[in-house]
């Protein structure tokens, strides 16, 4: 059996010092230094045709980019239409790859419905891989919203629909992304899911004042938006200790660029507290270059991270994390752990250097 690894071994050695993985285990209390060939793996984790399409169709692609793009990027980049796909679709098999311990639950839960809804993984996980381009990936929003539509009807009449992968797959296509660095000492750690996800108190919200801006100003924009939007705020992937991809809801973007036109929402004044994050630049998606009414490519701004947002962005990782996490040293993430009770009730003091 293959040693499959469920964190690409490429990202986990952005997470190196000395050649070492910090390897934390949250229930056993235990600390290690290990390689990356020993972390974040498990023998026959995915059936070997998923494995070698994992490596050649996403992993080694996306390393490149990250070599020849992300590893030594300052204070910005500009991105084509193929890399952004080429990202999205990594950040999406990041998303469905890691097999929970709850999705045996998640299937009891949905045992009344067991002939329309499934997790499988692995199906999913080719189905992603199957997709070329962006058209490929919006062709399967297309049927998750045609599912929808006829099942609201009472025409639904298909089996086996992978409504838990058309969630992901929305959610990431459509909300954009924005590029993040340490503008302080804390460093990002990585958990063993590959990734935090966060829904505060706008999560539901964000419909009803979707739909309030709709009926003081019916414009394209924030409708086209209405139909993106889903109830997550955004979602954080770490690639590096020192640079995360955010997926940020649809719903933000209009906020960063339109403030004369909600200015009227007195909800805008705390969405920083909202979103337990307290630069608000975060929010400022790609600057489009067009040329010929055609985007020529997306010019990213990154975006520095002050040591509150760095401890927010860990401590959702840390609660998160099912099993294990892992840092470049534990110096680089102390002050996330003084801070994490504020978001979750396990122990994590054995990560706690001792003075």
């Amino acid at each position: 059996m293959i040693n499959s690894h469920y964190i690409p071994q490429f990202i986990l050695k952005n997470f190196l010092s000395d050649d070492k993985l910090t390897y934390c285990d949250k229930q056993k209390k235990t600390i290690e230094l290990r390689n990356t060939r020993s972390v974040f793996c498990e023998k026959g984790y995915y059936p070997d045709n998923i494995e070698k399409d994992l490596c050649y169709k996403v992993e080694y692609l996306f390393a490149n980019l990250y070599h020849n793009k992300l590893e030594n990027v300052h204070n910005s980049l500009d991105l084509s239409s193929e890399e952004l796909f080429l990202i999205k679709k990594y950040l999406i098999v990041s998303a469905i790859r890691y097999k929970y311990n709850t999705d045996s639950l998640a299937n009891e839960i949905l045992e009344l419905e067991k002939e329309n809804y499934r997790i499988n993984r692995d199906n999913s996980l080719n189905a992603i891989l199957s997709c070329n381009d962006k058209n490929d990936l919006n062709k399967k929003i297309d049927e998750y919203n045609d599912y929808v539509h006829r099942y609201y009807t009472g025409d639904n009449h298909q089996t086996n629909f992978d409504v838990f992968l058309s969630a992901e797959l929305k959610d990431i296509v459509q909300s954009y992304i924005i590029f993040v660095k340490p503008r302080c000492d804390e460093r990002f750690a990585i958990p063993d899911i590959g990734r935090c996800t966060y829904q505060g108190p706008l999560g539901m919200k964000k419909g009803l004042i979707i739909s309030q801006m709709l009926m003081i100003n019916p414009c394209p924009e924030v409708y086209d938006m209405a139909m993106k939007m889903g109830p997550r705020d955004y979602s954080i992937y770490p690639i590096s200790s020192n640079l995360a991809i955010v997926s940020m809801s649809s719903f933000y973007r209009i906020f960063a660029e339109h403030k004369d036109g909600t200015k009227n929402y007195s909800i805008i004044s705390n969405i920083s507290d909202m979103l337990g994050l307290e630069d608000i630049s975060i929010f400022k998606g790609p600057r489009l270059r067009i040329r010929s009414g055609a985007i020529t490519n997306y010019h990213y701004d990154i975006v520095p991270l002050k040591l509150k947002d760095m401890c927010h962005i860990n401590c959702l990782f840390f609660s998160q994390a099912e099993a294990h996490i892992a840092c470049a040293g534990l110096e680089t993430i102390q002050k996330s752990i003084e801070n994490v009770n504020k978001y979750t009730d396990s122990d994590f003091s054995f990560m706690k250097i001792v003075n």
